[in-house]
């Protein structure tokens, strides 16, 4: 420290040398102080003139805790890490979750039309005979033995793990705990999946505007109908663009205009009809389609005596109480007046799961009313469904066009040579309405103009004639000279 003073001192005191503006301070080490607990060993090595291992290394290493192992210590802060990664999932739980972003796009594009595909399924799985409408089964809830279907577990599956459409799709865009769903909520994520988009038998539906039906009726070459339906639905059977063959489904470009007729199909067999172009019908009677709605309506009711919906009917009155009502008729008016309006508010909230029937006697079941084992529908009266088909290409173009179409019957042989095009859902009280108004509205001519081509080979013909008109006007005035 007295070095340092005296060069200070020398600098002030020659300022013809060298102009200052601050002293010079000559740095000069400085001991640092020796802690006991901080001492270097003995072996360590010399690193710039001094040993390493000593104080200055020792303050700089974090405080370690004596209570937590080491192995411990670096898992509580990798958790604590911003950056830290989500551990890999499972195979099972990663495909589960990369389906129901699949699942969650196309109930996101199509609402309506997920919803009616869904509706369509669940009708086929909760009938009686399941074994003539629920075709295909779902390939997870086949049975052990032989091609059959658990549709126990499935009825289970879809009653208590499928709310509506709106709600799936609130709860499918939350965080899903995958990793901590049980068995059953695991094969209706998957049932879901593969009916909305894997399925390569079942086709894509979209909704279309019911402003367009009467064009629509019109090119296709069939009635309107005289009650507009709920849903218009186009049916397509092309996965990622590759359409699928389904009997005839190609048709070629250069041939006859194809013709087009209405099917008439209980709805519980609809599921069947779309996903393998057969339904359950009468052995040997050929397939029925018409011109006109209203009578392909006819054959939407099934003739089984279980049919979907199909409401209880009331008991037979006692003589007591047929006399009590003619002693009384408007107080019992009033009073049936209020059961039925209450029947009716209180109608679809009886019951809103499947009830199992296993093990019941088979009396009961003609006297219980058949629900859907998926209650959660959009459309909540029965439907009742025409399904506007290409017929084949061997139906004569000038019988299917003439002008008597609108009585005309077609009859086909085989229904898999059908292509469904258009799908028509109407409330079962407006068909109703619908057959009471037969033969309904005549077929409207199309209204063809000429194309593209036509119209600009009539303009190029008019522009050469307008041509060889002067140019022989301008021959004649030259030969006159």
């Amino acid at each position: 420290m007295a070095d340092a003073r005296v060069a200070e001192d020398v600098a002030v005191a020659n300022p013809t040398t060298h102009t200052l503006t601050r002293p010079i301070q000559i740095p000069v080490p400085i001991a640092m102080p020796a802690y006991a607990s901080a001492s270097a060993p003995a072996n360590a090595p010399v690193i710039d003139g001094r040993q390493s291992g000593g104080h200055a290394k020792t303050a700089m290493l974090p405080h370690r805790s004596h209570g937590m192992p080491s192995s411990k210590l670096s898992a509580a802060k990798a958790s604590h890490s911003p950056t830290r990664r989500p551990p890999p999932l499972p195979s099972r739980i990663g495909m589960l979750q990369t389906e129901m972003c699949e699942v969650r796009d196309a109930l996101r594009a199509q609402p309506h039309a997920c919803d009616i595909r869904l509706l369509i399924f669940a009708t086929a799985a909760s009938e009686e005979g399941y074994e003539r409408t629920l075709v295909p089964v779902p390939p997870q809830f086949k049975a052990a033995v032989g091609s059959g279907c658990d549709v126990d577990r499935l009825r289970s599956a879809v009653s208590d793990n499928w709310p509506s459409c709106r709600l799936m799709l609130e709860i499918l865009s939350a965080d899903e705990h995958y990793a901590a769903l049980e068995t059953d909520d695991v094969d209706a994520f998957h049932l879901l999946h593969w009916l909305l988009v894997a399925s390569p038998s079942c086709p894509t539906l979209r909704r279309v505007s019911g402003l367009h039906l009467r064009c629509l009726c019109r090119v296709l070459g069939l009635a309107r109908p005289t009650q507009p339906p709920g849903q218009v639905m186009s049916i397509c059977y092309e996965r990622g663009g590759t359409p699928i063959q389904r009997g005839d489904l190609q048709r070629a470009s250069p041939g006859p205009k194809a013709s087009f007729a209405y099917l008439g199909l209980p709805f519980n067999q609809v599921y069947r009809f779309l996903a393998t172009g057969r339904y359950d019908s009468m052995a040997g009677e050929p397939v029925r389609l018409y011109a006109q709605p209203e009578s392909a309506l006819i054959h939407c009711y099934d003739p089984s005596p279980q049919q979907f919906r199909s409401p209880t009917p009331a008991p037979a009155p006692s003589p007591a109480s047929e006399a009590n009502k003619d002693d009384q008729p408007g107080e019992n008016t009033n009073k049936k007046n209020s059961k039925d309006k209450d029947k009716d508010k209180h109608k679809t909230k009886d019951k809103n799961k499947y009830q199992n029937r296993k093990g019941k006697a088979s009396s009961q079941t003609g006297d219980e009313e058949s629900f859907l084992c998926w209650p959660h529908s959009i459309l909540s009266e029965a439907q009742q469904a025409l399904v506007v088909c290409q017929l084949p290409t061997e139906l004569d173009e000038s019988i299917a066009h003439s002008p008597e179409k609108h009585f005309l019957e077609f009859f086909v042989q085989d229904s898999a040579t059908l292509r469904p095009c258009y799908l028509l859902l109407f409330d079962e009280p407006v068909a109703a309405e619908m057959m009471l108004s037969w033969p309904g509205r005549r077929v409207e001519a199309e209204k063809v103009g000429p194309s593209l081509a036509e119209r600009s080979r009539d303009r190029i013909m008019g522009w050469a004639r307008f041509l060889g008109a002067r140019l022989g006007a301008i021959k004649r005035v030259m030969a006159a000279f």
